[in-house]
């Protein structure tokens, strides 16, 4: 129970919050830019996303775009380079656990 949550009754800010966050999630494309992020444990430059995703860079920057404006991944430019990160670490808590949950592997 979140901190000033009575039993029984549920944040409706927080509701909104989360509902946004698993929508940002709700594509393999960002599941996958989510877990590429989390398994580089650093920042990793949008060329590099393209690379390992083998797909468009107009299709990433779509799906990057989502995942930013949900607050699920953050920017900052090195140069000319565009690097991306998770913004908070519970989100791969969040990817993980539900990689267990659904994931046969």
């Amino acid at each position: 129970m979140g901190a000033g949550q009575e039993a029984g009754v549920v944040n409706e800010r927080a509701l909104v919050q989360t509902s946004m966050v698993l929508k940002a999630l709700s594509h393999p494309l960002r599941l996958k830019i989510l877990c590429l992020l989390g398994d580089s444990g650093r920042e990793v430059s949008a060329l590099e996303i393209i690379a390992v995703l083998g797909t468009s860079q107009s299709n990433v920057s779509q799906h990057i775009s989502i995942m930013q404006g949900k607050g699920v991944i953050t920017t900052h430019k090195d140069g000319n380079r565009v690097m991306y990160s998770v913004s908070d670490a519970s989100m791969l808590d969040l990817f993980y656990m539900m990689c267990e949950l659904f994931c046969d592997d």
